[in-house]
């Protein structure tokens, strides 16, 4: 995969993720913790794309633990 399709997918996982947490907001729902989730995992993201081998390889290992565990059991998860 080229480092091209690799920052797309990363801007486009990103921008899904910021529409649910806008569409949220916008239906009148309020979480300090949706907000929060939602900006740690812009900052991974951020790390893995600009970080090198290390910022990636923590990246890959904190969404990893957040598939894996339900999102830290379900810390800012939208529902």
């Amino acid at each position: 995969m080229s480092q091209w399709t690799g920052n797309g997918l990363a801007a486009v996982s990103i921008g899904l993720e910021g529409y649910d947490l806008f569409t949220y907001t916008i239906n009148n729902g309020f979480s300090w913790e949706a907000t929060t989730k939602f900006g740690i995992d812009f900052a991974m993201t951020c790390l893995g794309v600009f970080g090198g081998p290390v910022g990636f390889a923590v990246s890959t290992t904190y969404f990893i633990l957040d598939v894996s565990t339900d999102s830290f059991g379900g810390f800012g998860k939208i529902y």
